[in-house]
């Protein structure tokens, strides 16, 4: 199985509205693969996809740089987040709640839900025995 299609699987079975992959690179972030849920609208994902091509470890307004720093899991949710930067930003672009990025052994893989996820260490097992 491919990593875009791991992806999609893990993005539909959490019914995410935006997942992605990114691998550390020394001090930044290298997107691996990206898939948009259905309700994206693609003009959305086509920028989101464009912007976070390689993302600095020095922009910690990000979610998925936050969970590869600490090497944890970020939950970012959109009402506490600047809505002009960062993961607050695209969450609302999305429409999406929340942001789960889950740093494992490639780098880190991350979720945008329209919910905050009623069993989170599900979730973050379940992308861990994946990636």
């Amino acid at each position: 199985m491919t990593d875009v299609e791991r992806l999609k699987n893990l993005a539909a079975d959490f019914q995410a509205v935006a997942a992605g992959v990114w691998r550390r690179d020394g001090d930044q972030l290298v997107q691996v693969c990206f898939v948009a849920g259905p309700s994206l609208a693609t003009e959305v994902g086509s920028a989101f996809a464009n912007a976070t091509k390689v993302v600095p470890l020095t922009n910690r307004e990000l979610g998925i740089v936050k969970a590869v720093i600490y090497g944890e899991v970020a939950l970012s949710l959109a009402a506490d987040l600047d809505p002009e930067v960062g993961s607050g930003f695209w969450l609302r672009e999305f429409g999406a709640a929340c942001s789960v990025a889950v740093s494992v052994a490639v780098g880190v893989v991350s979720l945008a839900l329209v919910e905050v996820p009623a069993d989170l260490a599900e979730l973050v097992r379940r992308v861990r025995k994946d990636w």
